[in-house]
């Protein structure tokens, strides 16, 4: 019973992780930027930091949302 009820603590705390990220207006206009680097290659945290200036320089009422890897990872089939 007791792994039951951690695998239901587990599914809700997945679900509400997902939906911390695109609460509020599900319509609203948002850039999400997708397996960013949670490790230490400086070429593709400069990339990942490159993007999102890009986005807030041509783009500054849209806000970015930044998933990194090991989040995507983790909690894919509730992205999809």
């Amino acid at each position: 019973m007791i792994k039951y009820i951690k695998r239901f603590k587990s599914i809700v705390n997945n679900f509400l992780y997902c939906y911390s990220f695109f609460s509020g207006n599900l319509f609203k206009k948002k850039f999400i930027l997708m397996n960013t680097p949670q490790y230490s290659n400086l070429g593709d945290h400069a990339i990942a930091k490159a993007e999102i200036k890009f986005f807030h320089d041509y783009y500054q009422n849209v806000p970015v949302i930044e998933l990194p890897g090991e989040i995507l990872r983790k909690y894919f089939k509730y992205f999809r």
